[in-house]
């Protein structure tokens, strides 16, 4: 009986000790994502890598299972999204749906630890939109062009000045008439 007592006080300890080392992560670890919600329409789906980061190595813990959470900042509206580890050790996908349009936030949860990596809002939807090229509009001639325009400018500039520096240098060293 006392062996047993021994062994299963041993036993907690011991496990007490890997749960603890799981969760000691390195203090600059940081939670990296393939992209950002940016540009996702209202319904539309924003795919994403997440994986954990600590001197400049990817982590490779296989049991972590992260989860993207997101929140409407004017609604309170909150959702979690599970991810499913990938091809690469460390690395998780979800796919997230932000359903309205609106200032969102988001976050990486690390399953289960109380880790979370905030993230500032995004804006999904009504962005106004910039100015657009029309459809088929290549802007590079145009570029080309104004380059082009500037380089001679430049030039310009610099034959018209070198004549007049020239022409003072060759006046100051003759003498002055009286």
């Amino acid at each position: 009986m006392k062996r047993s007592i021994i062994g299963v006080a041993l036993g907690t300890a011991l496990s007490l000790m890997a749960v603890g080392s799981v969760l000691a992560w390195p203090e600059d670890t940081q939670a990296s994502l393939s992209s950002t919600p940016a540009g996702t329409p209202p319904g539309g789906t924003w795919t994403v890598d997440v994986s954990f980061v600590s001197n400049g190595q990817i982590l490779r813990v296989a049991n972590l299972r992260p989860s993207i959470r997101i929140r409407n900042v004017d609604t309170g509206d909150a959702r979690s999204f599970a991810t499913q580890p990938t091809s690469e050790s460390g690395v998780w996908r979800a796919d997230v749906v932000f359903p309205t349009e609106g200032s969102w936030t988001y976050s990486v949860v690390v399953g289960g630890s109380g880790i979370t990596f905030d993230y500032a809002p995004v804006r999904i939807g009504d962005v106004a939109p910039g100015p657009q090229a029309p459809a088929g509009s290549n802007p590079l001639p145009v570029l080309a062009a104004l380059t082009a325009m500037l380089a001679l400018a430049v030039g310009a500039t610099f034959l018209a000045r070198r004549p007049i520096q020239a022409a003072r240098v060759e006046g100051s060293s003759q003498p002055t008439p009286r």
